[in-house]
């Protein structure tokens, strides 16, 4: 399963962005994180890599969109891998719990 951490760059404010951001709320596989000026940090959690594709280009084409730039790709197994506790080490549950649920905005 990709998750991957993205940044869109707007030809306008973020805010002043109405409709992308709308589009982007209508994505159940898209988490909007943080924004500065012309500037949205989102997360993209996806079944397959095709899929995950499809909604970078869906992405890449939302009004007053100018870039989007890949942050970080993942997939579950390399996250269960780091979150996994090493020979002898102990962790929180947080730390050990893999395959949480995740609330959409």
């Amino acid at each position: 399963m990709p998750i991957s951490g993205l940044v869109i760059t707007f030809d306008s404010p973020v805010d002043q962005c109405t409709e992308a951001i709308d589009a982007l709320n209508a994505m159940t596989e898209v988490e909007i994180g943080n924004q500065a000026e012309h500037k949205l940090a989102i997360v993209v959690e996806t079944e397959s890599k095709e899929h995950d594709r499809k909604i970078w280009e869906s992405v890449q084409q939302l009004p007053q969109v100018t870039d989007v730039a890949i942050a970080m790709v993942a997939f579950d197994e390399e996250i269960a891998r780091e979150r996994a506790p090493k020979a002898g080490a102990s962790c929180t549950a947080e730390q050990c719990s893999i395959g949480g649920s995740r609330q959409h905005s």
